[in-house]
């Protein structure tokens, strides 16, 4: 009975060794198999990211040059073909100092550099340089990218070339028109002082005197603009806003708005004059009617006046509310040099303030000028 007991455990031993045998291999291989699904999956991932890293790369119109810490290239898109008549797989292991025509920067990240194609000609390009990393953080390459900028930079010379005629018709227009105009004025002033046993020809004769000098002084601004300065002529004096708007809104028979009829402020009534001329004209011409615009004076504040020109147009989108006041801009309407507005900028920045653009309820764009008031302390 002992020999069978000892048999009996022994067989049990043995059946239970080899069962958690089993069980550990079939185990081990149920983790092979999980293993070799996920290791295929990202053998998948990496070869689709690879497949797309290679199109995208092969595909840049600007020429890609990866290079180690020593600059030998380690390789390069087909844009280096297309641009440098070098085959990008023969490049390898060349020093990138080869594609420059003169010495390459070392440090900085964006720069212009002239380049040198296979034939020996030159071309300017403009670089983007960055490192490139490893997974512990330690920089084991660059990558340039370059551009060429030969067609951009002909661009911009010509966009240069354009504005400076544009400089030199205005200056000689208005060297032109500055001579009939000083003529006129002076026969107008001849006329006036002839005209004074004649008191029904004398408000025409006034209102004609200025408008040539407004005229004038438009010619002169023309003038300045054209050498890039600024409008810097500014005579201050007490005006009465209320009057000036009057006579503005009767210049060009629109309708005026006066809220309070002693309004005043410090400036140059001239000058004031010609701004809202300019915006009340640009209105017009936008709108097509002048009975879709006008001109409204109130007081904003107890130490500020405004003044707007309103209208019922198609309106200003507010991305272009900054730029129509930019020297030379033009909108969709025709008829204008794009110096109107630039002038009444400049001329309200001359009297301490800015030109404002808002929409107007129901459409349209009010700009608007807010001057310091005339108090009683400055009266004193």
């Amino acid at each position: 009975w002992s020999t069978v007991w000892v048999v009996l455990v022994s067989g049990l031993l043995i059946s239970l060794l080899i069962f958690s045998l089993s069980s550990a291999q079939s185990h081990a291989r149920l983790q092979a198999e999980t293993m070799s699904s996920r290791l295929q999956s990202s053998q998948s991932a990496l070869n689709r990211a690879r497949a797309e890293f290679e199109t995208m790369f092969s595909a840049m119109a600007d020429v890609a040059v990866l290079f180690d810490k020593n600059g030998q290239v380690i390789r390069s898109n087909a844009a280096l073909w297309n641009t440098f008549g070098l085959n990008p797989e023969r490049f390898k292991g060349h020093p990138i100092e080869d594609l420059y025509a003169e010495a390459r920067p070392e440090r900085a990240s964006r720069f212009r550099a002239d380049y040198r194609r296979v034939d020996g000609s030159q071309f300017p390009g403009e670089t983007h340089r960055s490192a490139v990393y490893s997974s512990t953080g330690e920089i084991i390459g660059y990558v340039e990218i370059i551009r060429d900028i030969t067609e951009t930079l002909a661009a911009d010379a010509a966009l240069q070339n354009a504005l400076n005629m544009q400089r030199t018709f205005l200056a000689e227009t208005s060297h032109e028109l500055r001579t009939p105009l000083t003529g006129v004025l002076g026969y107008l002033r001849q006329a006036l002082r002839a005209s004074e046993n004649s008191p029904a020809a004398k408000p025409p004769l006034e209102d004609a005197i200025r408008v040539g000098e407004s005229m004038s002084r438009l010619v002169a601004d023309l003038l300045q603009l054209s050498r890039g300065e600024m409008v810097q002529e500014h005579i201050p004096h007490f005006v009465d806003l209320s009057k000036l708007v009057e006579q503005v809104a009767r210049d060009h028979k629109i309708r005026s708005r006066i809220e309070d009829p002693e309004l005043e402020t410090i400036g140059d009534p001239s000058r004031l004059n010609q701004m809202l001329a300019n915006l009340i004209g640009n209105a017009i011409r936008v709108c097509g009617d002048p009975n879709m615009v006008w001109v409204r004076a109130y007081r904003a504040s107890k130490s500020q006046v405004a003044l707007e020109v309103v209208d019922c147009g198609p309106g200003i989108p507010d991305d272009l509310k900054a730029r129509i006041f930019e020297k030379f801009y033009r909108g969709k309407e025709a008829g204008s040099a794009g110096l109107g507005l630039t002038i009444s900028m400049q001329i309200a920045k001359a009297h301490g303030t800015a030109i404002s653009v808002h929409d107007t309820p129901g459409g349209g764009a009010t700009f608007r000028i807010l001057l310091d008031a005339l108090t009683d302390d400055d009266d004193v």
